[in-house]
């Protein structure tokens, strides 16, 4: 296993989702194959409220202990950069996905930010 996706892990085992990093390999890779533009949309926004809820579901302590902020930060960009972006999303045309997928990349990491400052 990579270093890239050994902390992609640790994070999820930390979340108490140990499954999730390979459910999110799964459902990623069938949503790209699949031709069904809702079911690719669908899938899309679940991968991504799963990440919101991974994100929900971490402590500072967590946070800390996976190496801090920036570290947790760059770990959730992964998956974000791995599962999500690579994603082509229905209704939203190919010169505008990269944009669309930085905003929503970024939302992501304040969200990060977020936790760990309530957390404190």
């Amino acid at each position: 296993m990579s270093t890239h996706l050994a902390h992609q892990q640790a994070l999820c085992d930390a979340a108490g989702s140990p499954d999730l990093l390979a459910d999110f390999q799964q459902r990623a890779a069938s949503a790209s194959q699949s031709g069904d533009v809702a079911g690719k949309y669908s899938e899309a926004l679940a991968l991504n409220l799963d990440l919101v809820n991974l994100i929900r579901s971490l402590s500072k302590d967590t946070i800390d202990r996976l190496g801090g902020i920036e570290a947790v930060k760059a770990i959730i960009g992964g998956i974000y950069d791995s599962y999500i972006a690579p994603l082509d999303i229905p209704g939203i045309p190919n010169l505008v996905e990269p944009a669309f997928d930085k905003v929503l990349r970024s939302v992501l990491l304040k969200l990060v930010d977020a936790v760990y400052t309530l957390g404190s």
